[in-house]
């Protein structure tokens, strides 16, 4: 019973030591000129071997996210994509997510596999819809939960989004979504009523508020149930 004790009080000091790294890691990267100068605050820290990898929330004077790698003397960064050069992995920060409120924001999925990923999707997209043609059979041990992201700057996403989130059951969901994909604009007709339309409505912006709040910037995006970006090969036969 000492023994147990001696280690979770091991487990929880080193624990916090990893933490008050973590921070003060976050605190010199936001120090750096060019994070400083753009008013970038640093949400997470990843150390790969020569290399931080970070993300920042800019704050002005155009918001955004940025993510990118800085090296460890703190005089090189470089935004974009990073690759384990031994196995080929894309490097990435895992985002913090809630799977049991991202399975519930869920306008349907696709397979029924034991293994969970999330994608985030804007039924106007050109590039989801692209991919939604390249979803035409899921992994045996997959469980896709399509979560709807309609973009502010597509005048037409919220209306499909109603349309998909309207029909019946999981698989006209799911076909509906390919409908769109495949330029039907039954969307255009749909009628509701104004509860209908609050419903609608509120499950939309929910899905919204949560995509934001975890940093979701670009659609499609998948994540699998750790938080971590995956390409659609991981889902997708």
């Amino acid at each position: 019973m000492q023994h147990t004790k001696q280690l979770i009080l091991i487990t929880l000091f080193l624990s916090t030591t990893l933490l008050a790294e973590n921070d003060a890691l976050k605190m010199i990267i936001e120090k750096v000129p060019m994070i400083k100068n753009i008013n970038a605050k640093v949400t997470h820290v990843q150390i790969h071997h020569s290399l931080y990898q970070f993300k920042a929330q800019v704050m002005g004077p155009r918001p955004g996210v940025l993510e990118g790698f800085i090296t460890k003397d703190f005089k090189n960064i470089v935004t974009g994509q990073g690759f384990d050069a031994q196995t080929g992995a894309q490097l990435s920060i895992p985002y913090d997510i809630d799977v049991a409120v991202l399975k519930d924001l869920a306008a349907y999925t696709l397979g029924n596999g034991e293994d969970v990923y999330f994608l985030f999707t804007d039924p106007e997209c050109p590039y989801c819809q692209r991919l939604e043609h390249k979803l035409t059979s899921i992994k045996k041990n997959v469980t896709l939960y399509v979560i709807l992201y309609p973009l502010s700057f597509h005048k037409n996403a919220k209306s499909m989004s109603r349309y998909i989130l309207n029909q019946q059951n999981n698989e006209s969901r799911a076909s509906a979504m390919k409908e769109i994909a495949n330029k039907n604009t039954q969307y255009k007709s749909a009628k509701y009523s104004s509860m209908e339309l609050n419903i609608l409505n509120d499950k939309i912006e929910k899905s919204i508020q949560e995509s934001n709040k975890i940093g979701i910037n670009a659609t499609p995006t998948i994540l699998n149930a750790k938080g971590v970006k995956v390409s659609d090969i991981e889902v997708r036969n």
